[in-house]
């Protein structure tokens, strides 16, 4: 499989990705109003289960935007670059401050003794996805920059 092709078929992965991403939040968001206006006892729970949603949404479609950054690098025949480092940098840092919202959450739903196993189960799913996310990204950045250094190496010996 050559370069461009690669990189369009990571492309249309993200852009169904975000879409995906866009429906699910609107979905939520609209399930977490209608829940507020039926059920009066919980309206501050559902307030902040609707802004934590669409902020860890917001993290996931900036981890996206970086992603297709990555896949135009590809495309160009340069995947081990500079810019595609700062990249995985950029989206290991928004997994740890998701994996870190995510545990926020988890605090959150004990202070305000709401802690069912429905959130619990939820909410460690997504902080180990989170960390998941962190870690491969991390690794993959360091091994990006070992690749361009040995790249610039192999540029100047010639």
């Amino acid at each position: 499989m050559s370069q461009r092709k690669m990189s369009l078929m990571l492309k249309g992965i993200a852009y169904t990705g975000m879409v995906m991403l866009l429906i699910f939040e609107g979905y939520m968001i609209t399930v977490f109003a209608t829940h507020m206006q039926k059920f009066q006892k919980d309206k501050v729970l559902d307030g902040f289960k609707i802004g934590f949603s669409v902020l860890m949404g917001i993290f996931c479609m900036i981890a996206i935007v970086e992603f297709i950054k990555i896949c135009n690098e590809i495309g160009k025949d340069n995947s081990f670059s500079v810019e595609n480092m700062k990249s995985l940098s950029r989206i290991a840092i928004l997994g740890m401050s998701a994996a870190a919202g995510w545990f926020l959450a988890f605090i959150t739903v004990v202070i305000l003794d709401r802690l069912y196993v429905g959130y619990v189960v939820l909410l460690v799913i997504t902080v180990a996805i989170s960390l998941t996310v962190s870690i491969v990204a991390t690794v993959l950045a360091h091994l990006v920059q070992k690749a361009y250094n040995l790249k610039m190496e192999n540029e100047l010996t010639i």
